[in-house]
């Protein structure tokens, strides 16, 4: 994949994460935390996935230079 795409791929997984964590903070207010765990599991594995696409993208940025 070309630096455009990663960087790309690399916002959408930050979107998502973001996403999650509004949505699970908005649940935990009206339901509780016992129907609201589920979304911020998932913003914690798109946090990994962005900051993981991050350092890829950096790593072969560097390599190319």
């Amino acid at each position: 994949m070309n630096q455009r795409t990663n960087f790309i791929i690399e916002i959408i997984w930050l979107i998502i994460a973001i996403i999650c964590l509004l949505i699970g903070f908005r649940k935990t207010f009206q339901s509780g935390l016992s129907e609201s765990y589920t979304f911020f599991i998932l913003a914690a594995v798109s946090f990994v996935m962005y900051s993981l696409r991050h350092y890829l993208r950096k790593s072969q940025k560097d390599k190319k230079n």
